[in-house]
C-alpha cells in the first residue's frame, strides 16, 4: 500500500491544489486577493480527500510523507499534520511595503535558512507573485521587477537559489516572494520558472544546456531597416553600412544631430522586422523635450532624463546581460542605444556592450545599434571604434532631411552575401563618389522611396538572374578577322543562351 499511497499523494499534489481551487475560493468570496483567513478555507477544501480514509490508511500515508510518530495521533490531528505538509508554510500578501532597497547582504543566516526551508515545503507555495530580470553579484542578486530600472519593490534572491537553479544575470525569473521583517524588503522563497520555462519540466534541462553554450558563428543574416519606411537615414544605413544580426553598428555624428529622432526611426523599423524577436530600446539621458515628445510614441522603451549617469550605465549593463541571456535561449535580440556615452564613464563599459554582439551557434543573436558623438575628444566613441563591425559616418546637417556623410570613413565588415545587382549598385556609387563627389553619391542613394528603388536605379542594365552576362552573337566579319570559325563560335553562344533561359524558367 505504501507505494500506491506515494503515487496517490503525488497525484493529489498535482491535481487537487491548483490555481482553479484558489480561484474558486476567491470567486465565492468576491475577492481578487488572498488573505490569511483564506488559509483555513484552503485546508478545509483539501481535508475531504483524507476524511474518507480510515485511521490505518492515514497512518501509512502520513509515514510516507514524513510525519513523525503517526501512530500516536488521532485521525483529526493526523489530517492536520498531513495538511501542514501539503501546504507547507503559506505567506499571504498583507499589503506590506518594502522600506529599503533589496540587498541580500543584509539578510541574516537565519533568514536565509528560513527561505530555503520554505522552498522545500509544499508543492504550491502562496505569496506575492513576482517576475523580473535577474541581476547577480557575489552574494546572490536582485530581481528587477521593472526590467532594467532600479525600483524599491525589487526582490532579493539569495546565493543558494542562484546556485541550485543556475540563474544567470539577464534571466527572466518568476516565482513567489515574501516580506522579510528583519531586512525590510521582499525576498524570493520559491522559484517557478526561468525564461518562461518551469523548473520542473523536461524542457528546462535542455534550456540549461543552451544557456551555458557560448559557441559563436560568423554573422551572416542581413537586417533591412529601410523596409516600409521613408526615413532617409535608414536607407543610408542599408546602402553604406548594412546591419547584420550578431554585429555592432555605430552611427556617428559630428555637429547637430538629434539622436532621439534617429533612435525612434530605427526602433519603428525593428518593430516591423520578422527577423527580430525583441528590441531593447534605451533612450537615456534625454532632454525634457525629447522625453515628452517620444516617451508616448516608443512603447516599451526605457527612458531617463539627463542627470544620473551612473544609473544610466547600470541600465545599459542590465540590458546587455538580458540580451545575452535571451540570445542563448535562441532569440534574436537587438539593443538600440541612443547615445554610447550612456554606457558609462569607465574604459571597458562601452566595449563590453559592443563585444556582447554575436551570433550563437544554436540560432540566437545579440545585435547592437548605437548612436555616438564624435565631438567628445575623450568620449566612448573613440574607445570602441575597434570593436564595431560597421559605422555610418555622418557630418553636420543643415536641414531636417539633409543627411551628409563622409564615404571614406564609412565601413562595413559584413559577413552577409550580396546579390549581383547589389554589388553592381555599390560599385556605381563608388564611381559617382569619385567622379561627381560624395554629395552626389548620397543623393543617388536616396533615390526613390525604398532600398529596392536605389538598387534598381543604380544597377540598370544588369541581368537579374544568373552569374553570367547575356552573350550576343558575334558578327561573322569580326569573327573571320579574328581567325575564328563564325558558325562554331555562334553555336557556342546559342548554347549559352539556351542554358540561361532554362535556368530562368
Amino acid at each position: 500500500m505504501g507505494t500506491n499511497d506515494k503515487t496517490e499523494f503525488k497525484s493529489l499534489r498535482k491535481l487537487s491544489f491548483k490555481d482553479s481551487t484558489i480561484e474558486e475560493i476567491l470567486s465565492e468570496n468576491g475577492r481578487s486577493e488572498l488573505k490569511r483567513s483564506d488559509e483555513e478555507a484552503l485546508k478545509r477544501m483539501g481535508r475531504g480527500y483524507f476524511d474518507v480514509h480510515n485511521l490505518a490508511e492515514l497512518r501509512v500515508m502520513a509515514k510516507n510523507m514524513g510525519v513523525k510518530s503517526p501512530c500516536t495521533h488521532s485521525k483529526t490531528v493526523l489530517i492536520d499534520k498531513i495538511m501542514d505538509i501539503i501546504w507547507g508554510l503559506q505567506y499571504f500578501d498583507d499589503d506590506k511595503l518594502p522600506l529599503l532597497d533589496a540587498d541580500v547582504k543584509k539578510l541574516s543566516p537565519d533568514d536565509e535558512m528560513k527561505l530555503l526551508e520554505d522552498n522545500n515545503r509544499g508543492d504550491y507555495v502562496l505569496g506575492r507573485f513576482v517576475e523580473g530580470v535577474f541581476e547577480g553579484d557575489e552574494t546572490g542578486g536582485v530581481l528587477r521587477l521593472n526590467r532594467f530600472v532600479k525600483n524599491i519593490e525589487d526582490v532579493g534572491v539569495i546565493k543558494r537559489f542562484v546556485n541550485i537553479y543556475g540563474i544567470k544575470s539577464g534571466d527572466i525569473v518568476s516565482g513567489r516572494a515574501r516580506y522579510v521583517e528583519s531586512a525590510g524588503f521582499f525576498c524570493m522563497h520559491y522559484v517557478d520558472a526561468i525564461n518562461g520555462v518551469r523548473i520542473d519540466s523536461a524542457l528546462f534541462e535542455k534550456l540549461s544546456e543552451k544557456r551555458s553554450d557560448t559557441a559563436v558563428l560568423q554573422p551572416y543574416q542581413r537586417l533591412m531597416l529601410s523596409a516600409g519606411s521613408s526615413y532617409p537615414l535608414l536607407k543610408l544605413i542599408d546602402v553604406f553600412t548594412p546591419v547584420v544580426l550578431g554585429q555592432c553598428v555605430i552611427v556617428s555624428s559630428s555637429g547637430k544631430f538629434n539622436f532621439a529622432e534617429g533612435t525612434a526611426a530605427v526602433a519603428a523599423s525593428l518593430e516591423r522586422s520578422v527577423k527580430v524577436d525583441e528590441t531593447v530600446v534605451l533612450c537615456l539621458g534625454e532632454s525634457s523635450d525629447n522625453y515628452e515628445r517620444l516617451s508616448g510614441v516608443m512603447a516599451g522603451a526605457v527612458f531617463t532624463r539627463s542627470g544620473n549617469s551612473a544609473e544610466d550605465a547600470a541600465i545599459v549593463a542590465r540590458a546587455r546581460d538580458y540580451a545575452a541571456a535571451q540570445a542563448r535561449c535562441g532569440k534574436n535580440i537587438v539593443v538600440l542605444l541612443n547615445n554610447i556615452e550612456c554606457a558609462g564613464g569607465d574604459y571597458d563599459s562601452a566595449a563590453r556592450l559592443a563585444d556582447a554582439a554575436r551570433q550563437y551557434e544554436h540560432g540566437g543573436s545579440v545585435t547592437v545599434i548605437a548612436f555616438a558623438d564624435r565631438d567628445l575628444a575623450t568620449g566612448q566613441y573613440y574607445r570602441i571604434k575597434n570593436y564595431v563591425s560597421a559605422e555610418l559616418f555622418l557630418t553636420s546637417r543643415a536641414f531636417y532631411n539633409d543627411f551628409r556623410i563622409e564615404l571614406s570613413c564609412c565601413y562595413s565588415r559584413s559577413g552577409a552575401t550580396f546579390t549581383r545587382r547589389e554589388k553592381a549598385a555599390f560599385g556605381k556609387l563608388k564611381e559617382i563618389a569619385v567622379e561627381e563627389g560624395e554629395a552626389a553619391a548620397v543623393g543617388a542613394a536616396l533615390v526613390g522611396s525604398t532600398y529596392d528603388d536605389v538598387i534598381e536605379s543604380l544597377s540598370s542594365g544588369e541581368e537579374k538572374e544568373g552569374p553570367d552576362e547575356e552573350a550576343a552573337e558575334i558578327p561573322a566579319a569580326d569573327v573571320k578577322a579574328a581567325g575564328v570559325d563564325p558558325e562554331k563560335e555562334n553555336a557556342t553562344v546559342k548554347k549559352k543562351r539556351g542554358r540561361k533561359r532554362k535556368r530562368a524558367k
